[in-house]
């Protein structure tokens, strides 16, 4: 894969448009990584905005949930579970055979040699670009906003133009890459890419346009519709108790009864009950957090000691006679009230409402936090499960 200076304006016009789609999906899919940061709160106050406005939108609220949890560090679904370390494995594939086909291309230009045709390049013609596109899977799974998953579809689409382009190029300047695009599929060997070159046999340029578009609204419908599919077979696999208004999640395994014992013993208390009164009306709808005293989340808006460290580890080892709920009021899009598991489906964040710690032993409360006075993510849409 190489990106030439030269070419038409349509040719200058498409690299544009890939530098600007790969800006937007690096702003949306590494927000994984800014939020890691110590400069979080200064990436929030501009990228915040954006997911705010989203927010507000009854037709675009959705783009900005989970259709895998984050927050949660253990379910009954093997593959939920997985998804994280697939992501890391498949992000250092991606990056790693990028590296290895830009020491070829690389290589190929300084010693002043044609086309690379050998190594990886023996079987496919970009794999530097396929190399980005399972990098920005991995990125996806790490990161499964609807926002990200939208992003990294446009970006694929872009890689493939951009690939076209340069193989455009690289006719006029290699004498014997018409025979090499013969033997060689673009991003998978040619045997396997036979079904997607429909495209390619229409003769009218307009006509392709069209069954470009087409593809790309029928590609981001259809990987939506697989993500919906994906965020509802998550919920049903939390550990987790719902009523009519509230759904408690355990962060790590706990059976049903367990939870919703803990939960009992926390919302018998007068001054919790008081709490939730006043955090909203008869619509209100909660999602409260179940976990160990011992684990600090960021994304859950807890009492987070200074100096203290977070994580998302569930620790097996834990006195399982002392738990902490945090309740948080969960916001959603304008007109929404669902019931029972359907508040996490729905819900866009969260309001901290007051933090419990309960023993199992005694049956009692024994802390109350009140919401911390500063968020951790200046109040900005992080995941909700």
């Amino acid at each position: 894969m190489t990106i030439q200076n030269d070419g038409s304006d349509s040719d200058r016009l498409a690299k544009s448009a890939f530098w600007a789609s790969a800006a937007f999906y690096a702003l949306v899919a590494f927000e994984f990584f800014y939020m890691a940061s110590p400069f979080a709160a200064y990436f929030y106050a501009i990228y915040g905005p954006g997911l705010d406005v989203l927010g507000d939108s009854p037709t675009a609220s959705w783009l900005i949930s989970f259709f895998l949890p984050h927050i949660i560090a253990q379910t009954t679904s093997p593959f939920v579970d997985a998804h994280n370390i697939a992501g890391v494995i498949l992000m250092a594939l991606g990056l790693l055979g990028f590296a290895v086909g830009a020491v070829q291309i690389y290589s190929a230009k300084l010693l002043r040699k044609e086309a690379v045709e050998g190594g990886i390049y023996r079987w496919i013609r970009h794999p530097q670009y396929l190399a980005l596109m399972v990098a920005g899977f991995g990125m996806l799974l790490l990161w499964p906003r609807f926002l990200v998953l939208f992003g990294f579809v446009t970006v694929l689409f872009v890689y493939v133009l951009l690939a076209r382009i340069e193989e455009r190029l690289c006719l006029r300047q290699f004498s014997g890459y018409a025979d090499y695009m013969q033997r060689t599929g673009m991003f998978l060997p040619r045997l396997l890419e036979t079904p997607f070159r429909t495209i390619r046999l229409l003769q009218s340029l307009f006509a392709r346009c069209i069954a470009w578009l087409l593809a790309y609204i029928a590609t981001l419908v259809l990987t939506v519709l697989i993500g919906l599919s994906i965020k509802s077979h998550a919920v049903n696999s939390l550990y987790a108790h719902d009523t009519q208004n509230a759904v408690y999640v355990s962060v790590g395994r706990l059976e049903k009864n367990e939870i919703k014992e803990i939960s009992s013993i926390a919302t018998a208390d007068p001054i919790v009950k008081i709490a939730l009164q006043k955090a909203g009306g008869p619509d209100a709808r909660f999602i409260n957090y179940l976990l160990p005293t011992e684990l600090l989340i960021s994304e859950i808006p807890m009492h987070i000691p200074k100096g203290a460290r977070t994580g998302h580890s569930f620790p097996e080892d834990h006195d399982r006679n002392f738990y902490k709920i945090v309740f948080t009021l969960a916001e959603f899009g304008a007109g929404n009230t669902p019931e029972s598991r359907d508040i996490l489906l729905e819900a866009l964040n969260k309001r901290p409402v007051i933090e419990v710690w309960v023993d199992r032993k005694l049956a009692t409360v024994t802390q109350r936090y009140d919401p911390p006075k500063k968020a951790f993510y200046n109040d900005m849409p992080v995941p909700v499960f």
